[in-house]
Formats: C-alpha cells, sequence, structure tokens
C-alpha cells in the first residue's frame, strides 16, 4: 500500500508542478466565436505552491518541519476553438510536453447588451486523458464563465469551476495490483483580455483548491491568440 501511494503521489505531483500536464488553466472570456470562426493560442505561466520539508539532527531524529514556497514554470498551452453557432463554440487544448489532450463546449446562456458593452454568461463542460503505458491520467469538469465588455477591446473575466481528476497505475506493486486515486478539485480565475481585430491578449490568475476548499496552488499566466 505504502509503496502505491507513494508512486501516485510522486507521478500526480511531477504531472502537475513540472509538465503542467494537468492544465487549470483558462484563458477564455464567456463571449463564443463566430459561426465557422477559428481561434488559435498559446498560454505560458507559473505554477506557485507551498510544501513541507521535515528536518533531523546527526542521530537522525526528527526535529521540525519546515514551510516553504517555490514557484516552477510550465510548459506551453495551444489552444484551438471553432464557432458553431451564434451561441456555442467547441475547444481543444493541448497542454505540456507530454501531451495531454483537452476537449470542451462553451455554450452562451446569456448575453445582455451589444458587441462594446455587454454581460455575458456561459457553461463549459469539458474532459480530458493522457495515457502514458501503465500511467492514465482522466479529468472531468463543469464550468461558469462571466465576463464583463467594458469597451470593444477590453473584457474583464472570471470562472469557477469543478473538476474530478483520476489517476492510476497498472501494475503499480509487486504483486501485479493496480493503484488508483481520484479526487475533487476546485479553480477559481480572473482574468483581463485586450482584443484587437484578430488578436488577443490575456493575463489571469487561477487559484486550485482541494476538496476541503485548501489552496494546493496558485497559477498566474498569460494567453496569446489569433482568430480567423
Amino acid at each position: 500500500m505504502k509503496k502505491k501511494t507513494f508512486i501516485l503521489l510522486l507521478s500526480l505531483f511531477a504531472l502537475i508542478f513540472m509538465n503542467a500536464c494537468v492544465s487549470f488553466s483558462s484563458h477564455q472570456t464567456a463571449e463564443v466565436l463566430k459561426e465557422d470562426q477559428v481561434e488559435w493560442g498559446e498560454g505560458i505561466g507559473y505554477l506557485m505552491f507551498d510544501y513541507d520539508i521535515d528536518t533531523y539532527d546527526a542521530d537522525g531524529n526528527k526535529t521540525g518541519t519546515k514551510h516553504k514556497s517555490t514557484s516552477v514554470p510550465y510548459f506551453p498551452e495551444t489552444i484551438f476553438r471553432f464557432g458553431i453557432n451564434n451561441n456555442m463554440d467547441v475547444g481543444l487544448k493541448v497542454a505540456g510536453v507530454i501531451a495531454n489532450i483537452e476537449v470542451d463546449l462553451k455554450y452562451q446562456v446569456l448575453q445582455i447588451g451589444d458587441k462594446t458593452s455587454n454581460t455575458t454568461i456561459s457553461l463549459q463542460p469539458s474532459a480530458s486523458g493522457m495515457v502514458i503505458g501503465d500511467f492514465k491520467m482522466y479529468k472531468f469538469g463543469m464550468g461558469l464563465i462571466a465576463s464583463q465588455r467594458i469597451s470593444e477591446r477590453m473584457v474583464f473575466y472570471g470562472n469557477v469551476r469543478y473538476n474530478y481528476l483520476a489517476v492510476g497505475i497498472d501494475d503499480a506493486s509487486d504483486d501485479g495490483s493496480n493503484a488508483f486515486a481520484d479526487g475533487n478539485l476546485y479553480t477559481a480565475a480572473l482574468g483581463f483580455s485586450y482584443e484587437g481585430k484578430s488578436f488577443w491578449i490575456r493575463p489571469e490568475a487561477t487559484i486550485v483548491l482541494n476538496k476541503d476548499f485548501e489552496k494546493l496552488l496558485i497559477l498566474p499566466a498569460i494567453g496569446f491568440g489569433l482568430r480567423f
């Protein structure tokens, strides 16, 4: 059991904190693309998190625990979106060097205003997965996105999201049994979008919480995109 737990934790930390293969970024307002419109973007950022290190004396006796904070950059995410109709678009995100593929659907449920000043709310279910040999990771989510356009070029946006994350390793122990762990994660993000006729720039910050709503990490990021 200890070996299974160690392997799962090590794999999960490596995925989230080093390769960003589990994507928690947004880089999206609540507005959807026009029908047949295509969007391409890239996102980069830092993962900021806290951790504890046990300290020991010369005889190997534990003397205490040090609480530390650190940050690591994550590898770029590539984002594609396609407009289905005036209320819906679909997206594909490829995250990390060891590619995690995420697909989503964004449905615009409300928009009040015009193209220069409006309030928009959308729902966004998503699913992602990655399989590398005996290692498997899946994430399913449901997000609520709200945005406030204050001019033709500037939009403030935010979202909250529920995520179910499952990680498994086949033949993880000496007896050939499998190891599996799953859990609920919650995210909240705030961002700003500066938009031209065919491009956008979106700095944002996301906080990731565990099932007890305790902070796991903070993700400041910035995205750049083009529309065709």
